[in-house]
């Protein structure tokens, strides 16, 4: 399924697959999709698995996966939403 955004535009293939005009980033095997649910994300949080933790500029983030969606955050704050 295209992301929220291509869904309904002339450029959207019918199979789903990422158009030329995709606003989707891919980097290495990450997708930075959009229209990940807010349900996934609190589940990530708190029922996932905590993957990692990184001090980034003196601050303490962690990194939490559930399933293919990955939530980085920094206390309280989501920093940001991966899918592999």
């Amino acid at each position: 399924m295209q992301p929220s955004g291509m869904r309904y535009t002339a450029k959207a293939s019918a199979d789903g697959g990422k158009v030329g005009a995709s606003r989707i980033i891919d980097v290495e095997s990450v997708d930075y999709g959009r229209s990940i649910s807010p349900n996934y994300v609190e589940d990530a949080i708190t029922n996932g698995k905590l993957i990692d933790t990184q001090v980034v500029n003196g601050v303490e983030r962690q990194i939490w996966q559930s399933g293919t969606v990955e939530v980085v955050t920094e206390g309280d704050i989501i920093i940001t939403i991966m899918t592999k």
